[in-house]
């Protein structure tokens, strides 16, 4: 099975899993990190790059100007659109790590990818050749 329909598979599992905070390895962990990495995002402009089912997206809000999420499930795209309608701030849209991206060069500020290169074999189209 492929990954993409293995996450388009497992969205209502990971969703209930993750709730509306993430479970306790990301709030313990990984979260506190890459806060401490962002630095001060207040009014700032964020991509979540493999956003899943939102919750980081969410969490973002809170002191960003914007945050987009995006991810290749467009599965997990039609549940954070459900779930976070009435965030103002927040903005889902289907798009894959692997492939060009439709959004103009410096239209973010961060860009954040919690727990998904892991899954890319190919990074250079994620990061070009500068980690190489």
């Amino acid at each position: 099975m492929k990954t993409k329909s293995q996450w388009d598979s497992a969205v209502d599992i990971y969703n209930e899993g993750m709730g509306e905070d993430g479970d306790a390895l990301n709030n313990a962990l990984i979260y506190p990190v890459i806060i401490k990495l962002l630095g001060d995002f207040k009014n700032k402009s964020i991509l979540d790059s493999g956003c899943g089912s939102g919750y980081f997206s969410a969490k973002l809000t809170v002191k960003a100007k914007e945050v987009t999420g995006t991810d290749f499930s467009e599965s997990f795209i039609k549940l954070c659109k459900h779930k976070y309608i009435t965030v103002s701030n927040l903005s889902f849209e289907r798009q894959d790590v692997t492939e060009k991206m439709q959004f103009k060069d410096g239209s973010f500020d961060f860009v954040v990818s919690n727990m998904v290169l892991q899954y890319v074999k190919d990074l250079h189209m994620f990061a070009g050749d500068s980690l190489f």
